[in-house]
């Protein structure tokens, strides 16, 4: 049984105050939501749970709709869960911090003394569930994404700094790297030389980003290439706008680095996987 949770929780702990740090029954639940969740969740073999914040970075993020490491540990404990996987992590946070939040998550299993294994998830990992009484579930080691073998991306965007900041980071990793600041100008670019990905900001002199997105959207080159959005206009009938005009993702500004990264990695490798 695999089950998938992206609940936020109702209290963090979730057990109660005065609960013995190695008690872990449902009936100790401090929230009826959380006992419900519990529920779902009871003897599964395999539970993927949001777990992007840590018990430090939940006090600014309460609200947020994600669970904390913590709490999807507690909740995995109280359910009997033989395998937990933590994934969602923060964009913000590196390989260093995911495996600082796993390890503890693993002392919090050791603490209470029942039999839980954590994973972090990692970008192509697979786990092989087997069934029948013994069942037991393997890790398979994530395999190379497959990805361009010199992607070309364009950087479209009239705030200067940022795109010199965004073309020395991605051409640090590897990618050929063009700029345009405004509408036209990425148009012009994109119709002599064809590109993988594009980062494109809404409002640009000329001719606005969602324009140029559509006139290339209608270019057979273009009908799949990825277009991610790099915008401060973050109303949702500014998301629907975007996404009816083609765009393919949406990254609000101000951003992480880190963030656009792993974004445009993602895309990349999305769309070097369909060719294959």
């Amino acid at each position: 049984m695999h089950r998938l949770s992206r609940d936020g929780g109702h209290r963090h702990p979730c057990l109660r105050d005065r609960s013995p740090a190695d008690a872990f029954d449902p009936a100790l639940l401090a929230h009826t939501g959380d006992a419900r969740h519990a529920a779902f969740l009871t003897a599964a073999d395999v539970v993927v749970h949001d777990a992007q914040y840590g018990t430090a970075d939940y006090p600014t993020k309460a609200g947020w709709g994600h669970s904390t490491v913590e709490y999807a540990v507690d909740i995995a404990l109280a359910s009997r869960v033989k395998t937990l996987v933590l994934f969602h992590h923060d964009p913000d946070r590196d390989d260093s911090g995911v495996d600082d939040l796993l390890a503890v998550a693993e002392s919090r299993v050791e603490a209470s003394k029942r039999p839980l294994r954590v994973v972090a998830a990692a970008e192509s990992e697979e786990l092989l569930l087997t069934e029948g009484t013994y069942a037991r579930t393997t890790d398979v080691e994530p395999a190379p994404a497959a990805m361009p073998e010199r992607a070309r991306i364009i950087v479209a965007d009239d705030d200067v700094a940022l795109v010199r900041i965004l073309e020395a980071v991605l051409r640090g990793d590897g990618y050929d790297v063009d700029v345009a600041f405004d509408g036209e100008e990425l148009l012009s670019k994109a119709a002599a030389v064809h590109y993988d990905l594009a980062l494109v900001d809404i409002q640009m002199p000329n001719l606005d980003g969602l324009t140029a997105c559509r006139r290339l959207r209608a270019l057979d080159g273009y009908r799949d290439t990825p277009f991610v959005v790099l915008t401060a206009r973050t109303r949702q009938d500014d998301m629907a706008t975007a996404f009816e005009a083609g765009i393919t993702d949406y990254i609000r500004k101000p951003f992480a680095l880190a963030q656009v990264r792993a974004r445009v990695r993602s895309w990349l490798a999305r769309g070097a996987a369909r060719r294959v």
